[in-house]
């Protein structure tokens, strides 16, 4: 059974079967596949650690197995929840120009506010 997939990096589409993604515009392994049928607004939040598919994961409560739903037949495969992290502390930023200091903090403030805003990694 073929499933539609969508490239992540630039959300061309393409075609999973038997476990070999197909992507039209030849990046080969971050893809994600909607679970309802049509591309989503936003990458998934979990997904599937041997293919890369959407996974939607349901929380069952404190101390109980969540309830997963696969969109691939990969159902004991491990979950990748992929997030981006903002490491602080004294690092490479300190040795740049200021405009770039203040690019770059510029940025990572949006991205704080968007994640925020969203509830998504962005």
């Amino acid at each position: 059974m073929a499933s539609e997939i969508f490239c992540d990096e630039c959300g061309a589409p393409g075609m999973l079967a038997g476990g070999v993604a197909t992507l039209s515009c030849g990046h080969s392994r971050r893809f994600y596949a909607p679970l309802d049928g049509k591309p989503p607004r936003f990458p998934p939040l979990y997904e599937c650690s041997v293919c890369g598919a959407a996974v939607k994961v349901t929380p069952q409560g404190e101390g109980v197995e969540p309830l997963k739903a696969f969109s691939c037949g990969h159902t004991t495969a491990p979950i990748w929840a992929n997030r981006k992290v903002t490491l602080r502390g004294k690092g490479a930023l300190e040795a740049k120009n200021p405009l770039q200091r203040g690019a770059i903090r510029l940025t990572l403030t949006l991205r704080q506010f968007l994640s925020a805003l969203t509830g998504r990694s962005i």
